[in-house]
């Protein structure tokens, strides 16, 4: 009945935290002008966090007396994986430390996941959706600590969009028959990171010289 309908519409609407931890590799180049770093970067690794929540409820059959409530359980589950950026960076130096905002795409191997069930005849089912490629924004600080080695940290915001599914629920009683669900999620990352970068310092080309 359309109160059912709602009430589990309104158990699945909720927001997911879980903090975690990533650790994984860059690669970029810079060049400066005057006291302004322009560059790019890119960035592969993996995260940890995951989040799971089950609501537990109960429906009330149509067919049945208005004093009958059957148990229904609703598990939703959130799980990151494989994390990248490519980005575009801007910044301006003082001495040895360059201050920086950045920017560009985004993508995580993570997805998203639902599963229903009750006792009513009984039935259930589920969906999962991977999340979309997206955007990440933000900014940190770097530190020269030799003239190849340097420290940074930064923070990242990461917003992937709205990744939606089709599913089944499926009566398992008699008579059977499946209704038709749809479910979505938009999943966003914060992530505050610390690193130690490498730097190459190519030897600038020789000047060429004029001989007559």
């Amino acid at each position: 009945m359309p109160a059912d309908i709602a009430a589990v519409d309104a158990e699945g609407s909720q927001i997911l935290n879980k903090p975690g931890f990533t650790v994984g590799a860059e690669l970029g180049y810079n060049w400066q002008v005057g006291l302004f770093v322009f560059g790019f970067e890119t960035d592969i690794g993996g995260l940890t966090a995951s989040s799971r929540t089950v609501s537990n409820g109960f429906i009330k059959g149509t067919a049945t007396p208005a004093t009958s409530f059957f148990p229904s359980t609703l598990s939703q589950r959130v799980n990151d994986g494989l994390y990248g950026t490519v980005r575009g960076r801007l910044g301006v130096t003082f001495d040895r430390l360059l201050i920086y905002a950045t920017g560009g795409l985004a993508y995580t191997a993570g997805n998203y996941g639902f599963t229903y069930f009750d006792t009513l005849t009984p039935s259930g089912g589920g969906v999962a959706a991977p999340n979309k490629l997206g955007y990440v924004v933000g900014g940190g600080l770097e530190y020269a600590i030799t003239d190849n080695w340097s420290v940074k940290g930064e923070f990242l915001y990461s917003q992937f969009g709205k990744s939606t599914a089709t599913g089944q629920i499926n009566n398992f009683g008699v008579p059977t028959f499946s209704n038709t669900f749809v479910t979505s999620v938009r999943v966003q990352e914060y992530a505050g990171r610390v690193g130690l970068n490498y730097r190459f310092n190519w030897p600038s080309p020789a000047p060429v010289v004029a001989k007559y």
